[in-house]
């Protein structure tokens, strides 16, 4: 592997370049917040509509700007801005409300948060901050503690102050914990009107909630803790339900508001739902934590495949020097079927990291359900009633057609699994239009409106709870026995749906059964699906000439191997430098080339390219044991998608199949001596 740690190096900086593209198509969603990255000389590198709103600069004048400046002079004097990086190394991250600078030098008080990002080995790499403009509700909150005749002189000016606040506004007088005053943001936020309790006890009418899923109980509220005790509260989360039965989050504050002798006369607590941003974060963790997965199997890849390849190669060729009664065949056909299932495994963990290549096209999806149905009727069962709808309205989307069949494998398995006692399975294709409410209510904010092809999966079986639905697209994670299920299912799924631009949706009960349904946009009604070729019933023979470039020896001979044996006359090179020196020579003449993508020196994707420059028209077929799609495309498949390619670990038919397309493609004649 270690021959391969300049390749993978030169492309780290790619992968941090696609992680801060997914970071800034999530942060760009949320523009009532200013979202952006700073390196560790702090100034910006990323930037949000946010920015705009709350601190006035453009994308282009904001980049690269020193954000110490957004601070006041005063703060700067005083060390606050090395303060608040200190806190957020040492805990974590670092909360603080304070006067900060727009771009016209007006001041606003922002309401923010900074986080280190950190790479795995807890190097730092930068921060992140998020910021929103809470102008109104500190003036709002000066007004009310300078109130010197108590809240009831006061009240009917406060409350047309308030009433104009972007945050929920809430005042309770003390110590019986009555509410005096509430803005009309508090209807809006929790969806219901304004309730006036009498006292503390009725505060038990929010409904809110500790992590932990414990009710909040009525003291337990910060208005309360602030009336009763004089605490000071500043962002705390607190989840909460809202009227309509739907969850968010609450970022609360709450202070005291004392007469001049310091006697708590009132408390005063204001709010904003941050849900969306709560689930903006979320999916930024979720897009780091696929990506972590995907390096870490991106980075095995290349020497698991080559050495799967090789267990799989030597196989075939023992199983074809024994004959069918053999007694030793059993044990070949074993050895085989362990390499092929550690593949499949391998295979699985990168589809749903994202990091495989694909092939896709224009997909009729009701016949990939067709053709797919053949193979899955035997693996449910006598048990099991298995019922195909197909909806003629489903139409075309663009899919590599052997994820679409492991999409589907995968689903009716896991359907068959869940229905140890027999029931109904269904599989069923429609055409979803998400557009105004139906769009709001059924797809995340990561999805764009438009019209969905869908495919359903589902079953009669002892269904899940809410707890272990939220977590059935983690990769490893299976409610199966030890040793009946990898975790990896479900995770494909997602993962293979996600990169063909669509999403998954599961919904399921206790006792209720499963569905599970995948989207992909419908492409429009004139793209005509691509055929799927039958595949020939025999590997044919061959006489052409093959020029093997393989830098793995072990690869490289299996390769010779299977195509010498088929009547192929084969030239080997173990660099891509030593196969450049024969194509470029007079005397050498071939009819394919045979190269591996990923090599030290002149990669694959330079030596199809030289090829093509010096000999026009001998068609190359790319082989590759590193599985991440953009080192491949970069090098491979950045102009075109039909590039003949071999993912390894292949067996020497499927070696020997491909070849054979790919000169009968050009229409070879034979050997070129």
């Amino acid at each position: 592997m270690a021959q391969h740690e300049d390749v993978m190096a030169q492309h780290e900086d790619r992968s941090r370049e696609l992680d801060q593209d997914r970071y800034r198509e999530l942060v760009e969603q949320v523009r009532e917040y200013a979202i952006f990255r700073i390196d560790c000389d702090g100034r910006a590198c990323t930037w949000n509509e946010g920015v705009r709103n709350v601190l006035g600069y453009d994308e282009a004048e904001f980049l690269g700007f020193n954000v110490a400046h957004l601070f006041t002079p005063e703060d700067r004097a005083t060390g606050v801005v090395e303060r608040e990086f200190l806190e957020a190394r040492a805990t974590g991250s670092a909360n603080n409300d304070r006067w900060m600078l727009r771009k016209d030098g007006t001041r606003v008080w922002i309401a923010g948060r900074t986080s280190p990002i950190r790479t795995d080995t807890g190097d730092l790499l930068g921060y992140s901050k998020v910021m929103r403009d809470h102008t109104a509700l500190r003036k709002a909150i000066d007004s009310l503690v300078a109130t010197e005749a108590g809240v009831e002189i006061q009240r009917s000016r406060l409350t047309a102050v308030i009433e104009q606040m972007p945050a929920g506004v809430i005042v309770a007088e003390a110590p019986s914990g009555r509410i005096i005053v509430g803005n009309r943001q508090v209807a809006r936020i929790w969806r219901h009107d304004l309730i006036v309790a009498e006292d503390v006890e009725e505060y038990r009418a929010y409904r809110g909630f500790h992590p932990d899923g414990r009710p909040y109980r009525s003291d337990e509220w910060p208005l309360v803790r602030a009336i009763a005790t004089g605490e000071l509260t500043e962002h705390e989360e607190i989840r909460f339900q809202r009227g309509d039965d739907t969850w968010g989050w609450l970022r609360v504050s709450a202070a005291p508001i004392r007469e001049a002798d310091g006697r708590i006369v009132a408390g005063v607590m204001t709010f904003s739902d941050v849900t969306e941003l709560r689930l903006a974060e979320e999916r930024l963790h979720q897009a780091q934590r696929i990506d972590a997965v995907g390096r870490l199997a991106g980075g095995i890849a290349h020497d698991l495949n080559n050495m799967l390849m090789t267990v799989i190669g030597h196989a075939d060729f023992l199983a074809r020097d024994l004959g069918p009664e053999d007694a030793r065949r059993a044990d070949v056909d074993q050895i085989r079927h362990a390499a092929e299932r550690s593949a499949m495994l391998t295979a699985q963990l990168l589809a749903f990291a994202r990091r495989d290549v694909v092939q896709p096209r224009a997909l009729d999806l009701n016949a990939v359900v067709r053709q797919s149905e053949r193979l899955v009727r035997p693996v449910v069962g006598e048990s099991i009633d298995l019922v195909v709808q197909l909806s003629p309205e489903a139409g075309v989307i663009h899919a590599d057609p052997s994820r679409v069949e492991q999409i589907i494998l995968n689903l009716v398995l896991n359907a068959r699994d869940a229905m140890p006692r027999g029931g109904r399975l269904t599989i069923e294709t429609a055409s979803v239009d998400f557009i105004g409410e139906d769009y709001e209510r059924d797809a995340d904010c990561s999805v764009s409106p438009g019209r969905y092809t869908q495919l359903a999966v589902a079953d009669t079986g002892q269904g899940m709870d809410a707890e272990t639905l939220a977590r059935i697209w983690e990769p490893f994670f299976t409610t199966k026995p030890v040793g009946q299920g990898t975790g990896l299912g479900l995770a494909m799924v997602h993962g293979a749906v996600a990169q063909a631009c669509g999403f998954v949706r599961a919904s399921s009960e206790p006792g209720q059964g499963t569905t599970v349904r995948a989207y992909w946009p419908q492409l429009p009604k004139t793209s005509a699906p691509v055929r799927t070729e039958e595949r020939a019933p025999a590997v044919a023979r061959g006489r052409e000439k093959v020029l093997v470039v393989e830098d793995e020896g072990i690869v490289r001979n299996i390769v010779m191997r299977a195509l010498s044996a088929y009547g192929y006359h084969c030239v080997e090179a173990g660099t891509g430098q030593e196969a450049l020196r024969l194509i470029e020579s007079p005397d050498f003449a071939v009819d394919l080339m045979l190269t591996d993508v990923v090599m030290p020196g002149i990669a694959g994707g330079e030596l199809g390219r030289r090829l093509a420059s010096v000999r026009p028209g001998v068609p190359v077929l790319y082989i590759s044991g590193f599985t991440d799609e953009e080192v491949v495309r970069r090098g491979l498949l950045e102009t075109r998608t039909d590039t003949p390619f071999l993912q390894k670990p292949f067996s020497p038919a499927t070696l020997l199949e491909k070849v054979r397309e790919v000169l009968d493609r050009v229409g070879t004649s034979g050997p070129k001596a």
